[in-house]
């Protein structure tokens, strides 16, 4: 197979069949696959995208259209330079990843301080890669986004766009890096991927001189609100928030402060301070009784709010009643069990974990899952970068450790990727 694959690659180049030229009077139809970056290899995910556009670009010129399919390299954004950056301070685990899961020479990487280096290095993997793939690209076309044409162009497109009025300067919600005081974009995170920014509601409950703010995706359920909770063992704040006096958490004080809010801390306390005390809710001037909590179904909540809102959109779409959304929400919901303890492990037959992407925290959390499950379970990460192996090694069952990558978001992205380790 692998040799008659050859063999048309050679027929195809030899006849330039994919090369595109003007042809006047021909019908055209241009087509395009968004730049992979180059911060890594291409991989799987790449493949399956790009084979759908290749496979309307032959449809296509069976239809007699004059078809351009060109490729591009996505050099620019915090990818690449964040990823360059890290390795220079001595980041151990992006050279690990570097060597072990893409399989880099330990003297290349020394090179990949550079990040332009390290992108062309990539690209040049990638394209030899794309290239045995077989899809129908005019190569001639190839570019990369720091090529002085390819900016050009995209600061004409914007010259353009803000004359005809379609581009406005203001502001907007972003990801925002708190240490780097920029926008991080989906591709620019060590992890996160897919998240984008929530607006959430705060309301005022008085107390004292002070508001007690909350924040909430539910402002309706104001109605049915019987008490307050909060975490006694979190610090919270009194500030000076745009003129008001509010109390928020500490971490809600800072976020609060990189949104164009003017904010002034006057006092931080321990939130026991606020247990057994009573607010007033707003709307309804009901007096609730502030409750001390841990937390334990915020991540089932915010399951909850996830799957309401994608189901929201599918009503907005008419692609559902509002009855039948109300009805799959409570089915999805039906299906989860939310726990902050391994209590109830001993029977399952298959984990799949989805901490942070930091190798010692998936490591304690394969050795207590090693614990706490039986030893036929298959334990599985979701891991898209880090070593299958490494997490493999801390358990007594590293045959049965296994990568097991969602493509976001996944209940849209019909793709999972396996990733064996070593020993799997």
């Amino acid at each position: 197979m692998a040799e008659y694959e050859k063999r048309w690659l050679k027929a195809w180049n030899e006849r330039h069949l994919f090369e595109s030229d003007p042809l006047k009077g021909k019908k055209k139809v241009f087509v395009t696959f968004p730049y992979p970056y180059m911060n890594g290899p291409v991989h799987i995910g790449h493949c399956f995208s790009a084979t759908r556009v290749d496979v309307y670009a032959r449809f296509k010129r069976m239809q007699g259209y004059n078809v351009l399919f060109p490729w591009s390299w996505h050099w620019t954004g915090e990818t690449i330079a964040g990823m360059s950056y890290r390795l220079e301070q001595g980041d151990s685990q992006v050279r690990r990843a570097f060597i072990e899961i893409d399989g880099v020479p330990a003297e290349e990487v020394k090179k990949f301080t550079n990040p332009e280096y390290l992108a062309s290095y990539y690209t040049k993997v990638s394209r030899r890669v794309v290239q045995a793939t077989g899809f129908s690209i005019d190569w001639r076309r190839e570019f990369t986004t720091v090529d002085p044409a390819y900016k050009r162009f995209i600061e004409w497109q914007y010259l353009r766009l803000r004359e005809l009025g379609y581009v406005v300067q203001g502001t907007h919600p972003v990801v925002w890096c708190s240490l780097d005081q920029s926008p991080t974009g989906d591709h620019d995170r060590l992890e996160g991927e897919g998240v984008s920014p929530e607006e959430f509601n705060l309301l005022k409950f008085k107390l004292g001189d002070f508001a007690l703010v909350a924040g909430t995706l539910r402002p309706e359920t104001i109605f049915g609100a019987t008490n307050l909770w909060v975490d006694p063992d979190a610090e919270y704040s009194e500030a000076r928030v745009d003129e008001e006096l509010w109390i928020v958490s500490s971490s809600a004080s800072r976020r609060l402060a990189e949104q164009k809010h003017e904010v002034t801390p006057t006092r931080s306390f321990s939130g026991a301070d606020l247990v057994g005390r009573y607010a007033t809710a707003p709307l309804t001037g009901t007096s609730l009784p502030i409750l001390p909590s841990g937390f334990v179904d915020a991540g089932l909540e915010k399951a909850r709010e996830v799957t309401q809102r994608q189901l929201g959109g599918l009503v907005k779409k008419e692609k559902l009643t509002q009855e039948q959304a109300d009805a799959r929400l409570d089915e999805v919901m039906g299906l989860i069990t939310g726990t902050t303890s391994y209590e109830g492990f001993g029977d399952v037959d298959f984990v799949v974990e989805a901490a942070p992407e930091k190798m010692e925290i998936k490591q304690q959390v394969f050795a207590e899952l090693d614990e706490a499950t039986p030893g036929h379970a298959i334990l599985a990460s979701n891991t898209s970068s880090l070593s299958i192996t490494e997490m493999g090694e801390v358990t007594l069952r590293p045959d049965k450790v296994v990568g097991f990558h969602f493509f976001y978001p996944a209940s849209v992205m019909p793709l999972l990727e396996i990733v064996e380790g070593e020993d799997t």
